[in-house]
């Protein structure tokens, strides 16, 4: 594969066989520390619940989340969401395991996610907050053409963390 070549990921449904490679995956202080609800240490029974819980939820029927798999070579590496679905709106969070970093994967998964969401969910906004610094993310969000648009403070724990906003508007 040359360098400029993307390796090739499907965007799919959750699967109850995905709890392993997200486990793998997710024990990672780096995602940990570039994300807002995913903890640290991360095991195997974080998975199945996470996955319990997306698969209750489904995805035939107005929820107030929609989780996705980026997947390669079969294996779950990373996760693509719509959360607070509310009134054509939500909020677009996302992980990627770090071997898969700096790839374009992200950026190629959020421009068809992008476009999903709005042909698809009939969302007309979407928002994502990301940490200041997360300079890597907020780079992926001017590539797939996210505007920014602010500043806010999230809560992680008990602690107060500065992030920039960032929306795509349908028009």
């Amino acid at each position: 594969m040359n360098k400029n070549e993307l390796i090739e990921f499907t965007i799919r449904k959750v699967r109850t066989e995905d709890a392993e490679s997200l486990a793998k995956y997710l024990n990672n202080k780096k995602i940990y520390e570039h994300t807002l609800i995913v903890h640290f240490p991360y095991n195997l029974q974080n998975a199945k619940d996470w996955i319990k819980e997306t698969l209750e939820m489904g995805y035939d029927k107005p929820v107030p989340y929609l989780n996705f798999i980026i997947e390669i070579h079969g294996e779950a590496v990373g996760v693509i969401s719509l959360e607070q679905i509310a009134e054509k709106e939500a909020e677009l969070g996302y992980w990627l395991a770090e071997k898969y970093w700096n790839q374009g994967i992200m950026t190629e998964a959020i421009k068809h996610f992008t476009k999903y969401a709005f042909d698809k969910v009939g969302l007309k906004k979407i928002t994502v907050p990301i940490f200041t610094s997360n300079v890597a993310s907020q780079k992926v969000m001017e590539k797939c053409g996210y505007k920014k648009v602010g500043k806010k403070e999230l809560s992680k724990k008990d602690e107060k963390i500065p992030a920039l906003v960032f929306v795509f508007e349908k028009n």
